[in-house]
């Protein structure tokens, strides 16, 4: 007793419930037709308590919906608290702002600029009705040449071969 039984290392945020994308089986329910987002004060004010209370979190996560089309600025100074709480960061996205590699690479050296530490790309055939693999090349292309920046994809599949026949390169 007194003991901690369990550890916590990871708070996550689900800080937009609005997404570009309206995949079928959404795990949250996001889509464009919702518009729900957590207000920046809420969201500061829950990393300082909870890194407080729980200083064994290690990781701050972003998700939702898509975090990166709510406001960047405020996305970035999110990213800034987390970081001075001692968190490494993580945002989850569908890169529906990664058009061009241009807007991809400008978008990623603000967000690692701001403290971003991992970029979490979700992906597969429900999402590609929506967001072009393109999009998620220039992520995976950008993101190679940013030094420290983690790269995760996540390719959630119900026909592999389909969509991706020549993705198997992609190993991040």
């Amino acid at each position: 007793l007194g003991q901690r039984c369990w550890l916590l290392s990871l708070l996550i945020i689900v800080q937009v419930l609005d997404c570009t994308s309206a995949c079928a089986g959404c795990y949250f329910g996001c889509s464009p037709r919702v518009s729900s987002s957590l207000d920046e004060k809420v969201m500061a004010d829950f990393i300082k308590t909870c890194t407080s209370l729980y200083p064994e979190i290690r990781v701050m996560v972003l998700t939702g919906g898509e975090v990166l089309s709510l406001d960047i600025e405020m996305v970035k100074r999110i990213l800034r608290l987390a970081k001075s709480c001692g968190l490494t960061t993580r945002i989850v996205t569908n890169a529906f702002w990664a058009t061009t590699i241009s807007a991809a690479s400008l978008l990623m050296d603000e967000l690692v600029h701001a403290g971003l530490d991992e970029i979490n790309v979700s992906t597969g055939d429900v999402h590609q009705r929506f967001v072009p693999l393109k999009n998620i090349l220039n992520v995976v292309r950008c993101a190679e040449r940013v030094d420290g920046l983690r790269t995760c994809l996540v390719v959630v599949e119900d026909a592999p071969k389909r969509f991706f026949p020549k993705m198997t390169w992609l190993r991040l």
